[in-house]
């Protein structure tokens, strides 16, 4: 099908009938540009201006910079103002460090940044977060979990323990993540155990509520969630949370005491298998893309040095290459599955001709005991 040449300036509208021209200027302004930028990270605290710019000259002493949730806008020092070329409209303010702030640019309810003709500008969210106390320059800055993360990832556990109640497994599966290859079809056995136990420790159907939230990691991409019920059940849960791809997911689900320390818990989580294997699986994986076999095989127990020294390693990697064309690198999420006493990781990757995966068996002591290539959901 040929595709006609869509002009930017000038386009034609029909609606029964009646031709409407659009243009530029008939159209509402947007934001193009902001400091600090959207998403940004390592924002040094202090007094900073904040800086929006639109793509039309706005009208003067007009705009809505709105809050994104609660108390998520900092302290003003100096009100708002546009500069000379009616386009960056600056407002002074003092951020805290280790914080996450934003603002709505516009919203549904509040629409007073607004052009020179009087349409208001398209909503934008402007999110940033500070550099915890005592950071240095653009390094080492933390990522700080606002009350967004811990309202979303409250919120998905709050789904699950509804899902869990109604008996809706459908629903259970689509938040579960699957780091664990078996967990999403096992949640629902899980959850007929849990109402069980609740029917018979209380007489009533099951009811939980999640109550408080801890995160972890270097980018404080997991979470744990303390859920809570009558105080007639013998104890609580810890549901645990991984974010992939930017969603939130439930990874495992762990029976505790209702007193649980749950930020000790979470780090024990995050020192499991886990968590552990899979990066030392991708690691394996990199060194082998990188030619660096010798290095590669330090990872073998016992037998599987033997089995296949670094030369032989090399060879198999070799062969990949001649079936599958060139290697393109990891893609996708790095699954795990239980095989006792050993854990095998599944790393998912891409090549010219075909996707494959490196299946990476682990002993005890996190020592690779065996290597596979299989395809996608192949055991």
């Amino acid at each position: 099908m040929k595709l006609g040449l869509m002009r930017l300036v000038v386009g034609v509208v029909m609606m029964g009938g009646v031709a409407f021209s659009q243009d530029i200027a008939s159209m509402p302004p947007v934001v193009v540009k902001t400091v600090p930028e959207a998403g940004a990270t390592n924002v040094p605290p202090g007094e900073v201006e904040i800086r929006v710019t639109f793509s039309k000259e706005m009208r003067d002493k007009s705009w809505s910079w709105a809050t994104a949730w609660k108390d998520s806008t900092p302290e003003t020092v100096e009100p708002p103002r546009y500069e000379a070329d009616r386009k960056t409209c600056v407002v002074k303010v003092k951020l805290e460090p280790g914080k996450t702030y934003g603002f709505w640019l516009n919203s549904e309810n509040f629409g007073n940044f607004k052009d020179k003709d009087g349409r208001s500008a398209v909503p934008y969210l402007l999110v940033f977060q500070t550099q915890k106390a005592g950071a240095a320059g653009t390094t080492g800055a933390a990522v700080v979990p606002d009350e967004m993360d811990k309202a979303t990832v409250k919120g998905v556990a709050s789904q699950f323990l509804a899902a869990v109640a109604a008996k809706d497994d459908k629903k259970l599966q689509s938040l579960c993540g699957d780091r664990f290859r078996e967990w999403p079809t096992g949640a629902a056995v899980f959850a007929a155990e849990l109402r069980q136990v609740a029917e018979k420790a209380t007489g009533k159907p099951f009811e939980m509520n999640a109550t408080t939230v801890a995160f972890g990691g270097e980018k404080n991409e997991f979470a744990v969630v303390h859920c809570t019920g009558a105080k007639e059940l013998p104890g609580s849960l810890l549901i645990y949370l991984g974010k992939t791809g930017g969603r939130w997911q439930v990874w495992s689900i762990h029976n505790a005491p209702t007193n649980v320390d749950i930020n000790k818990e979470l780090q024990k989580f995050l020192a499991s298998d886990a968590i552990v294997l899979p990066r030392l699986a991708e690691a394996f994986v990199d060194q082998l893309a990188a030619g660096k076999f010798e290095d590669a095989a330090k990872s073998f127990d016992e037998t599987m040095t033997k089995a296949m020294p670094a030369e032989k390693l090399g060879k198999v990697w070799a062969d990949l290459k001649e079936t599958g064309g060139k290697y393109v690198g990891i893609s996708g999420n790095v699954q795990i599955k239980l095989v006792s006493p050993f854990t095998a990781v599944y790393v998912p990757t891409m090549w010219e001709k075909k996707r494959l995966d490196v299946k990476v068996v682990f002993s005890k002591d996190r020592r690779i005991s065996g290597l596979w290539i299989v395809n996608p959901g192949e055991d």
